[in-house]
């Protein structure tokens, strides 16, 4: 099924910079969708654009936060 996971804003939780949270995603699972709340997720594939991504099934990503309210998503993802 279709699942969201929200990455909070930098004033509710403070995840120190550098912080990386690896999302596998299962053969038989539905997209996630990573949305974030007021901070910044950027494309980590060389493409400019903010905002939510999916990551469909048997795929591979990570997010790392790289200052206060910033996230860069790598790995596989729309």
């Amino acid at each position: 099924t279709l699942r969201t996971w929200t990455i909070p804003a930098n004033a509710s939780v403070a995840f120190p910079i550098g912080t990386v949270i690896k999302i596998i995603n299962g053969p038989a699972a539905g997209v996630i969708t990573h949305a974030i709340t007021t901070d910044t997720l950027q494309r980590g594939d060389g493409v400019a654009g903010t905002g939510s991504r999916t990551i469909g099934a048997s795929s591979v990503c990570a997010i790392e936060k790289v200052a206060a309210t910033t996230w860069i998503l790598s790995g596989v993802f729309t």
